[in-house]
């Protein structure tokens, strides 16, 4: 029995030492990469982090020349609105006419009313 306390004892000796060892080498690596792993040690245990992405040069895109067909199609929207604003223009002067007419025509009609009566 004696035997088995005194290699338990010798045992745990063992281990205490090795643990410092490990903690003493564990130490003196903390934070540095672990090479061709990508894979940092720290105080808590092995992490990984990501690697900076290296920013992408943007080229630059030629611009292609759409201008004119634009001012193309504005001044077609142009004409369309003139073309509205003249049928409206000239709708309000025959809706005007057509009610000159009808007053013209009332009034002879009330003429003739009178005419006969």
């Amino acid at each position: 029995m004696s035997d088995d306390v005194a290699d338990i004892k010798a045992d745990k000796e063992a281990s205490s030492t090795t643990k410092e060892r490990n903690c003493s080498t564990w130490n003196r690596f903390v934070g540095k990469m672990i090479p061709s792993s990508g894979k940092y040690l720290m105080s808590r245990g092995v992490h990984q982090y990501p690697k900076k992405k290296k920013k992408k040069k943007k080229k630059k895109k030629k611009k292609k020349k759409k201008k004119k067909k634009k001012k193309k199609k504005k001044k077609k929207k142009k004409a369309n609105i003139r073309r509205q604003k003249q049928k409206r223009g000239s709708l309000r002067r025959v809706s005007q006419i057509l009610a000159m007419l009808w007053s013209v025509a009332k009034s002879l009609m009330m003429m003739m009313r009178k005419m006969t009566l």
